[in-house]
C-alpha cells in the first residue's frame, strides 16, 4: 500500500515519537472512558459493546482509521 501517493516521504525520529505519543493518549483515553462505560452499567469486566459505545460518544462509526480515508486513493 502506497500512503505517500508518489510523493517521497522522510520521517524524522521525533515525528515517530510524536505520533506514538499521540497514539497512546488516544488509546489511552478511549479506554478510560470505556471503563466509565462499563462502571455506569454496573459491572467491572468491559465488553466490545462499551468500546462500541464509547466510539459512537466520540463519533467514530466505521473504526479507528475511518477519518484517514482519503489516503487510500485508487
Amino acid at each position: 500500500m502506497d500512503f505517500t501517493c508518489g510523493v517521497l516521504c522522510l520521517w524524522q525520529r521525533m515525528e515517530f515519537m510524536a505520533l506514538q505519543e499521540v497514539a497512546e493518549a488516544f488509546i489511552v483515553r478511549l479506554y478510560e472512558d470505556t471503563c466509565l462505560c462499563c462502571l455506569r452499567s454496573k459491572r467491572v469486566t468491559l465488553f466490545a459493546k462499551d468500546i462500541l459505545l464509547t466510539q459512537i460518544i466520540y463519533g467514530i462509526q466505521e473504526g479507528l482509521g475511518s477519518h484517514l480515508s482519503f489516503i487510500h486513493q485508487d
